[in-house]
């Protein structure tokens, strides 16, 4: 080949790596500014108390755990049944599932686990919640314990409500 080839080829190898770590440079500056930082702001929360989430004004009882026997996992499953009550105060219509099934989380052996979807018991709990309307219902979480993980690691839990805000987000500790 060529040394005036090699040279241009060396010249074009020599600009990508440069324009690469330029790139690299202005996203890091963009991801790391001071008003861009992702933060969570953490709050603890008693059971009973309400909170606000964008016009949905949620209340959590305290789980009731009970231990059931499930056919499909063959074994003793943990229930986590904790009651709830929400109200629309704004204008917007807010889907339950999407608004607490998605934003509640429990944290009990070594796992995080999300809810089962919210049932309509007969119509007693509404799924759809539109302006002003109001609901009351259960969430239930089924936790199947992994036979590597110790019993005593799943009786003790923490609940926690998950807000998304722009550059973070809220998260409520539930607890007694």
């Amino acid at each position: 080949m060529p040394r005036v080839k090699k040279s241009y080829i060396l010249i074009f190898c020599c600009f990508c790596v440069v324009l690469a770590a330029g790139i690299f440079y202005f996203r890091y500056q963009k991801l790391n500014r001071a008003e861009s930082k992702y933060e969570v702001h953490e709050e603890k929360l008693k059971f009973n108390e309400t909170l606000e989430d964008e016009g949905l004004l949620l209340t959590f009882s305290k789980p009731r755990v009970k231990t059931v026997y499930d056919k499909d996992f063959q074994s003793d499953v943990y229930q986590y049944q904790i009651p709830f009550e929400a109200q629309n105060v704004s204008k917007e219509t807010f889907y339950l599932q999407e608004k607490i099934g998605e934003n509640l989380i429990l944290v009990t052996g070594g796992r995080r686990w999300v809810t089962n979807p919210i049932e309509s018991n007969g119509e007693k709990t509404k799924l759809t919640l539109k302006k002003g309307e109001k609901t009351a219902g259960q969430l239930q979480f089924d936790v199947v314990p992994e036979s590597e993980v110790k019993k005593k690691y799943y009786s003790s839990y923490k609940l926690y409500y998950l807000m998304k805000q722009e550059n973070g987000e809220f998260k409520y500790h539930l607890s007694e």
